[in-house]
């Protein structure tokens, strides 16, 4: 099978990192898959979630293993399953549902405890609900812990058990300014810290169960964390620094507790994984304490659930494991097999037909902002002729009046009077005086020369002749730019085109 491993790196080691899987781990990981067989692609999600869903079409697994945290937010475990199921595309562990409700500590509580799970007292605490009064009669000792965190984030043996209300109060403000979401309060119970992990699917070292029907054979045997006598510390919690600075100070063992005490831890474990609906492999942790009756020799308490548990090597669960005679591979196949059989790939799983090829690479979308061409510029003839287009035939028939479009107006024609004065107005005015008649003669002793005399010096006076002086002044003033965009001569035609004579 092709199988995309998701994953969060951790890198730097800071306290936002916790949570996340170290290179080692996900050697470890990518090594057990590929040794059973299976073609394994890395895919780090830390980055943008467009370039997780690039290279899962890209790489078009059969399968995904998923180890992969989250970022931010109440919901960052459920983020990727959910994308996962929208893609269509198998993986290991529980849906986005589960997960969300695992990581929420107050919520798992109060859906454990109709069934019967015995948990200790807790309340939510919040800004909104401290000005109602959550802080109101608490029982001490109580322990702070971040409500939507895992990994012991934000626990610690110096202060996080708290003993009165001042000190109890100085806490809340100090974590409140870190996990804005809210702190869980809840009653400190003395005991050790005792995990029980679930692998479905992973069967006895005989291959047959040891008891009964009442636990399912995934539920292994519970660990106990021995944490050093030397540690300092009042109260025996495993805490943040024990869990990622100082492993070494910490030791798994199997549960010495009695078997009455080992199979209700078991017993409980099952019914957690059935009530939150958990998928192929969880851890659940539990403070067993001393009873306080004579019928019972222990307490067993439930902490919290966590359905996305770390897989590195030396964990609890394959130590657990080893008690069944299962390594570290065996684990990691018993996770896959889980997963194929829910999904209804183990015919996929244990054939041994050849993969669909890999895609070579990725398909590209190229986006980009075509270049205009600039005013005045000619366009570049194309290279292909195209089919000369038919020109449209005219219209014999006039255009009904509803339907003609009236011209701008700039465009619109001048009307027919304007159209006749301008027409008038150029034509050359030539003085009839001045020129005689054909056929006739300039002598003064033609009947007519007086006459023409006189018509001659009546049309120097009037200003219509084109040779009297008054023209010759009208003209110039026409040719003035002032007196062309003068207002008082704003009628008629533009001064351009208006006529060297009077208007």
């Amino acid at each position: 099978m092709r199988i995309a491993l998701t994953h969060n790196l951790k890198i730097t080691g800071s306290a936002d990192e916790a949570e996340f899987d170290s290179p080692e781990t996900i050697a470890a990981i990518a090594g057990a898959l590929e040794r059973a067989g299976h073609e394994v692609e890395r895919i780090e999600v830390s980055g943008p979630a467009s370039r997780v869903l690039a290279r899962l079409e890209a790489i078009q697994p059969d399968l995904i293993f998923n180890t992969a945290e989250g970022h931010k937010g109440k919901t960052r475990e459920a983020f990727y399953p959910s994308l996962f199921d929208e893609l269509g595309i198998p993986y290991t562990g529980s849906d986005a549902y589960a997960l969300n409700v695992a990581l929420d500590k107050s919520l798992t509580k109060r859906v454990l405890a109709s069934y019967g799970v015995t948990t200790p007292r807790a309340r939510l605490v919040n800004r909104t609900t401290l000005e109602s009064g959550a802080l109101d009669d608490v029982s001490f000792p109580v322990i702070v812990k971040p409500n939507f965190e895992g990994s012991s984030k934000g626990i610690f043996r110096e202060w996080s058990v708290c003993e009165d209300a001042y000190h109890l109060a100085e806490v809340v403000e100090r974590q409140l300014a870190r996990f804005e979401a809210g702190l869980l309060v809840e009653h400190y119970v003395a005991g050790i810290d005792v995990a029980c992990s679930f692998i479905d699917g992973l069967k006895e070292a005989s291959g047959a169960r040891t008891n009964g029907t009442a636990t399912p054979e995934g539920v292994l045997a519970p660990i106990e964390f021995v944490i050093d006598p030397q540690v300092p510390g009042s109260y025996n919690v495993y805490d943040f620094n024990l869990k990622h600075a100082k492993p070494e100070h910490v030791t798994r063992r199997p549960a010495q507790l009695p078997a009455q005490t080992i199979e209700r831890i078991r017993s409980l474990t099952a019914r957690i994984v059935r009530a939150l609906d958990l998928k192929d492999h969880a851890r659940c942790e539990f403070r067993v304490t001393p009873s306080t009756s004579r019928n019972q020799g222990h307490d067993v308490h439930f902490l919290e659930v966590d359905g996305l548990p770390t897989l590195q090597p030396g964990a609890s669960v394959f130590v657990a494991a080893a008690q069944r005679g299962v390594d570290f591979d065996g684990v990691i196949r018993a996770i896959v097999r889980s997963a194929c059989q829910r999904r209804g790939l183990l015919p996929l799983l244990e054939s041994n037909a050849p993969r669909r090829a890999k895609r070579s690479a990725l398909r590209v979308g190229f986006t980009y902002n075509m270049k205009r061409g600039e005013p005045g510029a000619s366009r570049p003839r194309p290279t292909a002729a195209r089919p000369a287009r038919r020109a449209p035939a005219r219209r014999t028939t006039p255009r009904p009046s509803s339907t003609r479009r009236a011209p701008s107006r700039r465009s619109r024609a001048p009307s027919r009077a304007t159209a006749t004065r301008w027409s008038r107005s150029r034509r050359p005015r030539t003085c009839r005086a001045r020129s005689p008649p054909p056929g006739s003669t300039s002598s003064s002793t033609s009947p007519r020369g007086s006459a023409a005399a006189a018509a001659r010096r009546r049309c120097r006076r009037s200003a219509s002749c084109s040779a009297s002086p008054t023209a010759a002044r009208t003209r110039r003033r026409s040719r003035s730019p002032s007196t062309r965009a003068s207002p008082s001569r704003s009628c008629g035609p533009p001064a351009s085109r208006r006529p060297s004579g009077r208007w």
